[in-house]
């Protein structure tokens, strides 16, 4: 069965990354062929309220302790973003330009990953193809999640729109209980609960050529999350105590974090030998 999988593939990030790769191999391992499509732009999108940074604030962002960090990871994060496009292309078989349909596949697969979000602010606002509004033989998600999203935060206008796209899946699964009671609130269907591919999948061999190629020395504490989220001063300080304490030092992984002492360009297979 040749299978298209419809996931958040493109995005720089380590899970989104592996657990691309992961379903990926475990299809290719049943004996399916398989590759990606991407996100069709829904028609509801809303603007952010949230102003972008003007030159000043981001100027004065840098002028903090941490100035030298700063400037020297915003460089990294560049390159950082490079070497996941080459991953991304080399590893998953990421073509350059944008794939939305493959209309010679048997079937579509929905996930994992937070497909199920329809958080209209984001860049292709809110989507059906995500929940089901493709037209192939077959099509069902995947350990599929909403993230953070309640019924109550998706416009009104587009409950409709969602709701005969989850019933046009064959079968709905989904990775934890925020996103059963969401479709089951929007649907009426009950969805099943699946693994995430990432913890289905052995990264054994992954993880060996990427142990060798880091061939780590010293000892380190990672620090896992997005650019600037782990910002207030008591949780950093805290952090850092905890380091000091036990003689490691603080990698950013995920993320650039101006107080860590490093922040390593790390490949996804290398961030899951590096823990």
């Amino acid at each position: 069965m040749k299978i298209s999988i419809l996931s958040m593939q493109r995005i720089i990030n380590y899970g989104s990354f592996l657990q691309a790769y992961a379903l990926k191999k475990t299809l290719e391992s049943l004996g399916h062929t398989v590759n990606f499509i991407d996100v069709i732009s829904g028609e509801y999108h809303e603007s952010s309220n949230e102003e972008s940074p003007s030159r000043i604030q981001k100027i004065c962002s840098l002028c903090n302790r941490y100035i030298v960090n700063s400037i020297k990871y915003r460089k990294r994060s560049r390159t950082l973003d490079e070497i996941f496009l080459q991953e991304q292309k080399n590893i998953l078989g990421l073509p350059d330009h944008m794939v939305t349909v493959d209309k010679d596949c048997d079937a579509v697969i929905i996930g994992s990953d937070e497909v199920f979000n329809c958080n209209p602010k984001c860049s292709w606002g809110v989507s059906t193809q995500l929940f089901g509004n493709i037209q192939v033989p077959l099509v069902l998600s995947y350990a599929a999640s909403c993230g953070y999203m309640k019924v109550e935060d998706v416009p009104k206008q587009c409950i409709p729109d969602i709701k005969k796209a989850l019933l046009h899946l064959q079968t709905i699964s989904v990775r934890d209980q925020n996103t059963y009671n969401f479709v089951k609130q929007i649907s009426g269907r009950a969805a099943e609960f699946h693994l995430d591919p990432v913890l289905i999948y052995p990264f054994d061999a992954e993880i060996r050529a990427a142990e060798a190629e880091l061939n780590l020395k010293e000892k380190y504490m990672i620090v896992y999350a997005y650019r600037g989220r782990i910002k207030e001063q008591d949780e950093i300080v805290a952090i850092q105590k905890y380091a000091r304490k036990h003689k490691l030092k603080t990698y950013c992984v995920g993320g650039a974090l101006s107080w860590c002492d490093q922040f390593p360009l790390w490949t996804p297979f290398q961030v899951l030998a590096g823990f």
